[in-house]
């Protein structure tokens, strides 16, 4: 076509390539022609690939609805909308740091404890990692654990960590329930991690050792006694002294006393609200900072009104202080890495309700003495919450706790952490209420966010790790060890650890083979066997406590948001 035209001269007329020198701006024209048209060809061959958006309304538009007659060719219908774009995630929430009040009491509070750690028992190591220190009165390295899973009771922590310590990099560490009883010596519990103090620099860098003590996540005060010893001492000493009185009727008694009429012992020990005499968990309260905020005798002048400035500077929590932030004080800067195994919570109630026997000897047994197990906790914790609303509507309370923070934790909160210390008619049934409040996670939660920001803690779901899917016990395993911040581990070693349980004879699991059965039990048909009106209670007053998780971490790579799951309808 180009000789036709006359923009070439004939091949017969002009010596081989001497028409290109002639003509560079032309063949610079025709190579620009041809990289456009190859480029437009290989484009149509390959569309560009789609957004998450647009993959997740695939199917949809992949499948078209068809509106046909006989004398009207096919018309497809609109395709859906897009779906708006996804927020980004909200930030980690981070720790709120101790202010030097809060930390001056909480080693006023277990002292024994902080004088075996730095900075009175020596120096921390340089680096964040790991925790370990040279004692000065040993000369010895002394190391606390590098990660801790806290729990919840019944849900398979201790199995769990029995896969991680498969791993070569991993010590499976001890299970002493140090941080939540409060007779148990801390030069003791790094006695336990004396082999770890014992590896090399490099070893030490490069592994990890665990503390899985499953009683540690939900902070009750029971749970938390360390800070609680004067409380104890205090309900002690009044109890003894109450036995000493007569706990029999005096004969001049009015007529019509009764077994329902205190003794004399008995309003001793309870109090007599009538004649408004405290008993002895009332007089303990009077003296617990933690309780309810009366450690002014502690803080001396901090707390008149010339210091609200000061009080105004202090960091707002919506805990109190409990386990958690003793813990961060005792490793200082260190490093340190909470993992939480939580079930949904109809699965634990029912797996409390079949591990402890005597609440069938309480309620019953079978179905009916699930109801009144369930109804019983409930009912109880509300009487509790609607109790502290009272107190708070005629100010009963104070405004500011002891160490000069915004008193507000909601009664929910106040009724989880301190139910048993609240008054003598919730200390007589806290040991039934107890595996309600266990299960309170979102509750407790907050706390270890507080103390360690969430990116320091990991909750994990049991269903997860004890999935009947490989492929989800797995990701379960992967995310705890890249939390952890080791090695990403080939398929073979994550087989092995996912093998690790009871059935396989693995060393380890078969030491924790109530715990790791427990975990999988599904309890007959689980949610089916549930009466409709108990699942619905439960998933009601468990709302909060999902919500909270949800805020708190998020949806991660789970197929089941936080807030959904765990609820009656989707159990196991």
């Amino acid at each position: 076509r180009a000789r036709r035209a006359g923009e070439m001269p004939s091949a017969s007329g002009t010596p081989p390539g001497e028409w290109t020198a002639r003509s560079p701006s032309l063949v610079v024209t025709i190579v620009t022609a041809l990289i456009v048209v190859f480029t437009a060809a290989f484009l149509d061959r390959s569309p560009p690939r789609p957004t998450d958006a647009e993959t997740a309304f695939a199917h949809t538009e992949a499948t078209p609805v068809v509106v046909a007659t006989s004398s009207v060719a096919p018309r497809l219908s609109p395709p859906p909308p897009r779906p708006p774009v996804p927020p980004e995630p909200a930030a980690a929430a981070a720790a709120v740091p101790l202010s030097d009040r809060e930390r001056a009491l909480l080693e006023s509070l277990d002292p024994d404890l902080f004088a075996a750690l730095p900075p009175r028992a020596g120096a921390w190591e340089e680096g964040a990692h790991p925790p370990c220190f040279v004692d000065d009165a040993s000369a010895k390295r002394r190391c606390l654990p590098d990660y801790h899973v806290v729990g919840a009771w019944q849900s398979g922590g201790q199995a769990f960590n029995a896969k991680l310590g498969l791993r070569p990099d991993v010590r499976e560490g001890a299970k002493p329930h140090f941080w939540n009883e409060p007779d148990k010596p801390m030069n003791a519990y790094l006695d336990l991690f004396a082999a770890r103090a014992e590896e090399t620099d490099d070893a030490l860098q490069i592994t990890r050792v665990g503390d899985a003590s499953p009683g540690v996540l939900a902070n009750t005060w029971t749970e938390s006694q360390r800070l609680h010893r004067l409380f104890k001492d205090a309900v002690s000493s009044c109890w003894q002294a109450c036995q000493k009185l007569p706990d029999t009727f005096n004969s001049g008694n009015a007529s019509g006393s009764d077994e329902h009429t205190p003794t004399p012992r008995r309003l001793c020990v309870d109090g007599d609200a009538n004649e408004s005499a405290p008993g002895c968990i009332e007089r303990a309260s009077r003296i617990d900072a933690v309780v309810n905020g009366s450690a002014s005798d502690f803080f001396g002048s901090a707390f008149s009104d010339s210091n609200d400035a000061s009080k105004s500077s202090l960091p707002l929590r919506s805990t109190p202080l409990s386990v958690p932030h003793l813990m961060r004080h005792a490793y200082g800067a260190k490093s340190v890495k909470i993992i939480a195994l939580v079930r949904s919570p109809l699965a634990r109630l029912r797996a409390a309700f079949a591990h402890y026997a005597h609440y069938a000897k309480e309620f019953g047994e079978g179905e009916d003495g699930f109801v009144k197990f369930v109804d019983f906790f409930i009912d109880k914790f509300e009487r509790c919450e609607t109790e502290e609303k009272e107190k708070r509507a005629k100010k009963e309370t104070l405004p500011d706790d002891a160490i000069g923070h915004t008193h507000f934790f909601t009664p929910r909160t106040t009724c989880a952490f301190h139910f048993e210390a609240l008054g003598p008619d919730f200390e007589k049934v806290f040991y039934h209420c107890d595996q309600l409040i266990k299960t309170m996670y979102g509750t407790f939660a907050n706390g270890w966010v507080d103390a360690f920001g969430a990116a320091n803690v990991l909750f994990l779901r049991t269903e997860d790790a004890f999935s009947e899917s490989a492929i989800v016990r797995k990701r379960a395993l992967n995310r705890a060890i890249r939390f952890l911040g080791l090695r990403v581990p080939t398929d073979d070693v994550v087989s092995k650890m996912d093998s690790c349980d009871e059935a396989s004879g693995c060393a380890r699991a078969t030491v924790f083979e109530e715990d790791a059965r427990l975990a999988r039990l599904d309890f007959g048909d689980g949610a089916a066997a549930t009466r409709s009106e108990t699942r619905k209670k439960i998933d009601a007053f468990f709302e909060p406590e999902l919500d909270t998780l949800a805020r708190l971490f998020g949806d991660d790579d789970e197929a089941t948001s936080w807030a959904a799951w765990g609820r009656g309808d989707s159990y196991r």
